[in-house]
């Protein structure tokens, strides 16, 4: 298969992080339109999540090579090529984790003030 169908973790400790869009990692609540430059095509939406997930990673001491698995939503499957190059820059050659990729009618976008 050209994809891992399961990773068995044996000790140390787990992250789970929660899903993460292009949007700001942290912003105000309520909303202001001022804290979301929002890239509108997919290649940019792609690093800036990744961006934030790596700005996790970071922060619990570990990297891209310590994921075990992924859930990518997108909307439009045509385009997952692009997602799959800008993952690929993130992860580089290493991609012994399991993923699913799902395409959905929309996402989340916050509600600005």
């Amino acid at each position: 298969m050209p994809f891992v169908p399961a990773v068995k973790v044996t000790g140390g400790s787990l992250l789970f992080i929660s899903g993460c869009t292009a949007l700001p990692l942290y912003h105000s609540h309520p909303h202001r339109a001022e804290e979301f430059d929002f890239p509108e095509d997919m290649e940019g939406q792609a690093r800036r999540v990744f961006e934030n997930i790596k700005s996790i990673l970071e922060a619990a001491g570990a990297s891209f090579k310590n994921i075990v698995a992924i859930k990518r939503y997108v909307t439009d499957m045509d385009k997952v090529d692009i997602f799959n190059n800008v993952q690929k820059a993130y992860f580089g050659e290493y991609m012994n984790f399991a993923s699913t990729t799902i395409e959905v009618k929309g996402l989340v976008r916050p509600l600005l003030m």
